[in-house]
C-alpha cells in the first residue's frame, strides 16, 4: 500500500492508497444517484434505520451485535464499555457518536467504537447523549458534559475526548467545559466536524459536488437540533459552534477531515483559531475523503484511526 504523508506548515495532508481512495469514490458517487432519484429531505426515524442498516453492511466496521451492548448509566447517561481486543494503553476513551443530533446512535456506530477501542488499545465509554427532535439543544451538550464529569469521577487514568461528525463536536466542547472546571481531558480528538453553524466556509460551496452529504441536509439536522433556537445568536452559541468559543488553555486538539468534505474549512478555520490563542493543534486533511470516512472499513479509515492513536500516545 502506497501512502503520502506531506508535512506542511499549517497541516498534514495524508495521500491513501490508490485502490483505498477509488473505493470511497465509487461509493460517492453511487450514494449521490440514490439522492438525486430521491431528492427531498427525510426523517429522523428514516435516518437511524439507515445507519443501523449501514453498521450491519459490508460498508460498516465490523463490532459488537446490538444485543450483546450492555448499556450502563454514567451521570444520568446512557452509556455502553467498549473493551479493546489487547490493552496497549493507560486512560479512558470517551467517544461520541455522529448523526447530526438526530440519526445517530451507539447501536450504529458500534463498529467504529470498537474500531477506536482497538486501535488505541484503550477502554472506550461510548455516551448515548439524547437527540432531536425528541430533546433539542442544548440536552446533547448537557449529557456529554455529565457524561465526562462522570468518567472524571471514575478511577482508570486520563481521559482523551474523541468523536466523529455531530460527535466530534460534543467531544471537543466538552473537553472545553471540564477545562474551564479545572479538570481537562488529556486531549481532544475531533473527525469529520461542523465547527460553524453558519455554514460559511468556502468548502461548503467548493465540495459540493464531491461529497456523499449535502449543505441542505446538513441545514435540516441543525434546525431539528436547534429549534427555537435555530437564530443568528444560536448559530453562534459556542457550545454548538466552537468556532466561536476560547481556546485559552485549552488541552492538545487532533483535527482529522477528508479534503472532499464540504466542512474542511470548519477544521481549517477552527484550527487557525485555537493556534492563534495558543492552543496546540494538529490538523490532518485525508485526500480525497468524504465526509465521516472513518466510520467505513476501508484502509484509508483505517490509517486515520492508527495515527490517531500515536498521536495520543505520544503526548
Amino acid at each position: 500500500m502506497t501512502v503520502s504523508i506531506d508535512e506542511q506548515a499549517d497541516r498534514i495532508v495524508v495521500t491513501g492508497a490508490a485502490e483505498d481512495r477509488e473505493r470511497f469514490a465509487q461509493m460517492v458517487r453511487h450514494a449521490r444517484s440514490i439522492q438525486a432519484a430521491s431528492p427531498g429531505m427525510i426523517s429522523p426515524a428514516v435516518m437511524r434505520q439507515a445507519g443501523l442498516n449501514f453498521a450491519a453492511s459490508p460498508l460498516g466496521r465490523p463490532g459488537p451485535a446490538p444485543e450483546a451492548l450492555t448499556w450502563i448509566d454514567a451521570g444520568g447517561v446512557r452509556a455502553v464499555w467498549f473493551e479493546p481486543a489487547v490493552r496497549k494503553a493507560e486512560g479512558r476513551l470517551l467517544y461520541f457518536h455522529g448523526g447530526g443530533y438526530v440519526g445517530g446512535g451507539i447501536e450504529a456506530s458500534r463498529g467504529l467504537a470498537q474500531s477506536i477501542a482497538d486501535a488505541f488499545g484503550m477502554r472506550l465509554l461510548a455516551a448515548g447523549y439524547r437527540q432531536a427532535p425528541e430533546d433539542v439543544f442544548p440536552a446533547a451538550v448537557d449529557d456529554a458534559n455529565a457524561a465526562f464529569a462522570w468518567l472524571a469521577s471514575q478511577d482508570g487514568g486520563p481521559i482523551t475526548t474523541i468523536g466523529d461528525s455531530a460527535g466530534g463536536t460534543l467531544a471537543i466542547v466538552a473537553g472545553l467545559e471540564a477545562a474551564k472546571l479545572g479538570k481537562p481531558p488529556k486531549a481532544m480528538i475531533a473527525m469529520s466536524c461542523v465547527f460553524d453553524m453558519t455554514m460559511a466556509g468556502a468548502s461548503w460551496t467548493a465540495n459540493a459536488e464531491v461529497d456523499v452529504v449535502s449543505k441542505a441536509m446538513g441545514e435540516f439536522l441543525f434546525r431539528t437540533y436547534m429549534a427555537e433556537q435555530w437564530t443568528d445568536a444560536g448559530k453562534r452559541d459556542p457550545r454548538v459552534a466552537p468556532i466561536h468559543a476560547s481556546f485559552a488553555g485549552a488541552p492538545p486538539m487532533l483535527l482529522q477531515v477528508g479534503s472532499h468534505e464540504l466542512m474542511l474549512a470548519d477544521s481549517e478555520d477552527l484550527a487557525a483559531k485555537a493556534r492563534a490563542e495558543g492552543a496546540a493543534v494538529t490538523l490532518e486533511v485525508y485526500a480525497g475523503m468524504p465526509h465521516n470516512f472513518t466510520k467505513f472499513a476501508n484502509g484509508v479509515a483505517d490509517l486515520a484511526l492508527d495515527r490517531a492513536a500515536a498521536w495520543d500516545a505520544a503526548l
